[in-house]
């Protein structure tokens, strides 16, 4: 399986893009970069998109690849989320105020871009080859993570989150786990909390909970505080601790 690292800063400035990976050029997980960093011609052969949650920064693309599809001849493209991603969706984005509703897009065809619903502990097969469960994540609005596998491979791509439990569980009972992409977004621990999401102090004391030698992929790191986050990270000599940057391509 091969992971592309198409974004994963926490905010937008130049040479920084938002979420989205793209695994083995088809199935997208969240969908801050899709249209910026991808040729139209990659756009097109994505078959399915997992979106963790509806904050701007993971969905902020996804208009753009579903318009760019329009009057083409290309196979259904599942949009995966819990309900109240879909919400958020069609009440504030595709709405025919911010952007054409999803019925436009379409072209009337829902059967086009179907919407598909998935609720933390759920599990679906994409594209006849990959086996998606959805794990519950602890942030501002709902979210959740993602494990993949291919069958040979398993991979836990994650959305935005603070502390959480149900993550590390999930993970020790996988076998074989070729690694965790986790945000880790703020230097400081409160300011984490209120925001809800990690910092190195909130994310290695979670690491605690997870008992398997798994790599570590840091993401999300707001702009400006790579550097600080990844030092504090560094500090603790946690080995599985990896650092990931845009445009890196990562194979489980």
């Amino acid at each position: 399986m091969e992971l592309r690292v198409l974004g994963n800063a926490g905010g937008s400035a130049p040479g920084r893009q938002l979420s989205s990976y793209l695994i083995d050029g088809v199935l997208a997980v969240d969908a801050g970069s899709l249209t910026t960093t991808l040729h139209l011609d990659e756009q097109l052969q994505i078959g399915a998109v997992l979106l963790t949650h509806g904050h701007l920064d993971h969905i902020g693309t996804l208009p753009f690849l579903l318009i760019h599809r329009y009057g083409r001849d290309l196979p259904p493209l599942p949009i995966v989320a819990n309900a109240y991603t879909h919400e958020t969706l069609g009440e504030h984005l595709l709405n025919d105020r911010v952007w054409v509703s999803l019925d436009v897009a379409t072209g009337g065809d829902p059967s086009r871009i179907p919407l598909i619903t998935m609720e933390p502990g759920e599990q679906r097969r994409f594209l006849k080859r990959y086996d998606v469960r959805s794990i519950a994540l602890n942030h501002a609005v709902p979210c959740q993570g993602y494990w993949i596998s291919d069958g040979k491979s398993d991979v836990i791509v994650c959305g935005d989150t603070t502390t959480t439990d149900e993550l590390w569980e999930v993970a020790n009972g996988i076998e074989g786990l070729g690694g965790i992409l986790i945000e880790c977004a703020w230097t400081d621990d409160e300011l984490a909390r209120i925001t809800q999401h990690m910092s190195p102090g909130l994310l290695l004391a979670d690491l605690q909970k997870l008992q398997a030698d798994v790599p570590i992929y840091v993401t999300h790191r707001k702009p400006g505080f790579e550097e600080a986050v990844e030092a504090e990270l560094r500090a603790s000599g946690d080995d599985r601790l990896r650092y990931v940057n845009d445009g890196d391509v990562l194979t489980f």
